[in-house]
C-alpha cells in the first residue's frame, strides 16, 4: 500500500459516513487559501508507525477537524469529532484499513482565529 492509497481510503470512510458534508477534506497538511476563511476543514495527517508484519501495518493518524474563522457554532465541530470517534470503534473497515482505534484526541485555539479537535488512531493497514 503507498501513503496516497492510505490518505484516500481514509478519505473515502469519511466521506461514505458523511463526515466530509460541508467541510474541505485535505490529507498531510493543512493549507488555508484566499478567501477560505468562512471554510470548515477536515485534514488528515499520518503521524508514525511501528514495525511492520509479515501481512500488515501499524500506524498512527490524526484527523484535525478545524472550525471557520470566528465560528460561533464550536457544540457542531466538536459533536462531528465526536460521531467520528464513534464510528471508529463500531464501523471502521474500509479498503484496506482493517481496524482504527480511536487512542485520544484534543482540542484548541489557532492562532488564525480557528478552533480544532484533533483525533488521534492506530490502525491495521493489510499490505
Amino acid at each position: 500500500m503507498t501513503s496516497s492509497e492510505i490518505y484516500d481510503a481514509i478519505g473515502d470512510w469519511l466521506v461514505s459516513h458523511n463526515f466530509s458534508t460541508g467541510y474541505k477534506l485535505q490529507k498531510r497538511f493543512w493549507k488555508e487559501t484566499e478567501g477560505s476563511q468562512i471554510d470548515r476543514f477536515i485534514v488528515i495527517q499520518r503521524m508514525g508507525g511501528a514495525n511492520s508484519e509479515e501481512a500488515v501495518t501499524r500506524d498512527s493518524y490524526r484527523i484535525l477537524i478545524i472550525s471557520a474563522i470566528g465560528d460561533t457554532n464550536i457544540d457542531e465541530v466538536d459533536d462531528l469529532a465526536s460521531r467520528i470517534r464513534s464510528a471508529m470503534l463500531d464501523d471502521y473497515q474500509t479498503g484496506c484499513i482493517i481496524s482504527m482505534r480511536p487512542i485520544g484526541g484534543i482540542s484548541d485555539h489557532m492562532s488564525e482565529n480557528r478552533i480544532f479537535f484533533e483525533i488521534n488512531f492506530n490502525t491495521i493497514i493489510s499490505r
